[in-house]
């Protein structure tokens, strides 16, 4: 799986500024009280894909 994509997450901002690494939208609040963040990752083919995860839980939740 050489070619799978990874999000970078230690590269997203921490607290409650904005975060210049996510896409619009991004970081919303997470149920658990962090920040949703997301990262836009280009997969082989020319496709995207959307990965989100919580910065405080780690958790996904939907926007």
């Amino acid at each position: 799986m050489e070619n799978t994509p990874r999000a970078d997450w230690q590269q997203h901002a921490s607290g409650n500024g904005p975060c210049g690494r996510c896409p619009g939208g991004f970081p919303y609040p997470c149920p658990c009280g962090g920040r949703v963040h997301g990262e836009l990752l280009q997969i082989p083919d020319n496709g995207f894909i959307q990965l989100t995860r919580c910065e405080r839980c780690e958790g996904l939740a939907d926007p």
